[in-house]
């Protein structure tokens, strides 16, 4: 008889607990936690500022490309500048005079190509300035909107808008440098006598030194982060 006791009252205290949850109390123990991570859309769905990047990132790799072409036939140009410029300075021996006179009528041509190919290759370093000054709006505007939780968003694999305007920054003062550098030895190459300066300038233009393999991972990096490879 004490056990049926017993048993009855645990049922009515498993009852008054029951009751104590209403569906306001299980609510409050259950209430989601939200995430200031923005969910990353579905690619082929982009909108807003993610399109903005994609094809931002899209354009400057692009304009690397273009560059690498321009590059390739400048070597050319300036290894035929230099070979023209070398045979007319062998023919003219010790003559200093004749040698600083020296212009052979097929380097004018030559010379002006290259420096046509130069005007180019500012268009493209325009072009790199452009897109980072859009990276650079497009961090401004989620700062606007999404204020310290802009640093939490990923727009797609790993990175934040922060770290795209920072790439697309060193990419593009990369570029300037070697125009810059790429100009000065377009514009002197035809004035240069001497043999090992003008193997220097070839070298130089070749071998590209102020885009190294810092700015090609950058690049890979931006290709790969947003899905373009």
């Amino acid at each position: 008889m004490s056990k049926k006791k017993k048993k009855n009252k645990n049922n009515r205290d498993e009852s008054s607990i029951t009751d104590s949850f209403d569906e306001s109390s299980l609510q409050l123990l259950f209430t989601p936690v939200f995430s200031p991570i923005v969910e990353k859309p579905k690619q082929g769905n982009l909108t807003g500022s993610v399109r903005q990047v994609k094809d931002s990132a899209a354009n400057l790799y692009n304009a690397t490309l273009k560059w690498n072409t321009l590059s390739q036939t400048g070597a050319k140009l300036i290894g035929q500048i230099a070979n023209c410029k070398l045979q007319a300075i062998f023919k003219a021996e010790d003559d200093e005079t004749r040698k600083l006179q020296m212009m052979p009528n097929e380097m004018e041509s030559l010379c002006e190509e290259l420096l046509k190919l130069i005007e180019s290759m500012k268009q493209i370093v325009d072009k790199l300035n452009s897109l980072n000054t859009k990276f650079q709006n497009l961090l401004k505007l989620e700062e606007h909107y999404l204020k310290e939780n802009v640093h939490s968003v990923i727009p797609f694999q790993s990175w934040t808008y922060k770290e795209y305007e920072a790439t697309s920054q060193k990419i593009h003062e990369a570029y300037q440098m070697e125009y810059i550098l790429k100009e000065n030895l377009a514009r002197n190459i035809a004035h240069v006598m001497d043999r090992h300066l003008m193997m220097f300038c070839t070298s130089a233009w070749t071998y590209e030194p102020y885009i190294n393999g810092e700015c090609q991972t950058l690049l890979e990096a931006l290709v790969l982060e947003t899905g373009l490879r």
